[in-house]
């Protein structure tokens, strides 16, 4: 078996340097911003450099003020900017910190922090903008990576794999390929209690010109760096119609204190069997369904993305399962199904997810449906 395995601020950049540049020289009483932004911070932290004492500026995201790290701003792909006192700061925002102590988390980090009035970009800053030295945007190929922290996200695009067959060699068919493993992801929710809930998806697509499989499964295990197990999860699909491309979507928790600094999460993919028609479900295809009028509104400490649905295969569907996929810049960042009952031949019908705190920052929203 194979083994399988981000927003630039040019604006605030080009401003501050303007704004050094109009003013001549740097007062003596100021400080100079090392990075210019969350991703070269991370870039650099990824690399295994000691950051402590350094200056970072970054737009603040999500607010956790209850985070089992105190008031938690997320920030980056993987970044945990944690104080004990309020900091008085506002999704959006831009903010200046000195990071006093980083700590490596599940792979994400946690960092302490002081705030800083009087710190400058120059020529010494470094920013995304400028090089991109970190990996984020390149694309891996093997499916072990390091689990992440609270309010981490994390995905792999263009995967591969061979997955695991349940007739292996006992029953050989020349023309059979294996099902492939081509994105997964997972965002880890805050805790609660001294419980974390990770959301988790793995897209299985059938390379079969003729052949359907049947109860495709996305199977994740999380070990700790000896190599104990301290979670296991499955989510069982119905199936894969040839050269189509499933998303399946689950969910498994764990004790906090369960999760060390070495902890990885591994994805991999089984499936029942590969056959020349289904048994129970209809062949319907993911793209026999049409996403149409996709938006996002708020009201009453609610947000919602909404949309249609268009069952455009040749029989009613009695049941999909209907899955959204949250990227920015090409990561997912959050992952929700739902199901819809009774699907008509040509007629669209509405969809509805709710989500009572705010979207994680995105750029693109994915749905796709499947049958159940």
């Amino acid at each position: 078996m194979k083994v399988i395995k981000k927003v630039l601020y040019f604006l605030s950049v080009i401003m501050m340097i303007s704004s050094l540049t109009a003013c001549g020289e740097r007062k003596e009483n100021t400080e100079i911003i090392n990075y210019a932004d969350a991703e070269s911070f991370e870039a650099a932290l990824n690399k295994g450099e000691n950051l402590e004492g350094k200056i970072v500026q970054f737009v603040a995201g999500e607010m956790k003020p209850d985070s089992a790290f105190g008031y938690n701003i997320w920030a980056g792909e993987h970044l945990n900017f944690v104080s004990s006192r309020n900091p008085d700061v506002k999704q959006g925002d831009t903010v200046v910190v000195k990071a006093t102590t980083i700590e490596s988390t599940l792979g994400s980090w946690i960092i302490k922090y002081e705030k800083v009035d009087n710190a400058v970009i120059d020529n010494s800053t470094i920013s995304h903008s400028i090089e991109d030295t970190s990996g984020l945007n390149s694309k891996s190929y093997e499916n072990t990576e390091t689990l992440g922290t609270v309010g981490a996200t994390t995905s792999n695009s263009s995967l591969s794999s061979s997955g695991v067959s349940s007739f292996g060699v006992d029953n050989p068919r020349t023309s059979e390929q294996p099902l492939e493993l081509v994105d997964y992801g997972w965002f880890i929710n805050p805790p609660s209690g001294d419980i974390a809930y990770v959301e988790f998806c793995g897209m299985i697509y059938n390379p079969n010109e003729n052949l359907v499989a049947e109860f495709p499964k996305v199977l994740v295990t999380v070990k700790n760096g000896d190599g104990s197990i301290v979670a296991t999860e499955e989510q069982t699909g119905s199936i894969v119609m040839p050269k189509d491309t499933i998303t399946l979507c689950g969910m498994f928790s764990l004790p906090i204190s369960d999760l060390t600094d070495d902890a990885q999460i591994m994805f991999d993919i089984d499936w029942s069997d590969l056959g020349s028609g289904t048994s129970i479900y209809s062949a319907a295809k993911t793209t026999d369904f049409t996403i149409t009028n996709v938006s996002e509104r708020s009201g009453n400490n609610e947000n919602f993305i909404t949309g249609e649905i268009t069952n455009n295969y040749t029989q009613e569907i009695d049941q999909v399962n209907l899955s959204i996929i949250l990227r920015k810049d090409d990561k997912i960042v959050y992952i929700e199904n739902t199901f819809l009952d009774n699907l008509k031949v040509g007629k669209a019908k509405a969809f509805e997810f709710q989500r009572y705190n705010e979207y994680p920052e995105h750029d693109t929203i994915d749905v796709s449906a499947m049958v159940w």
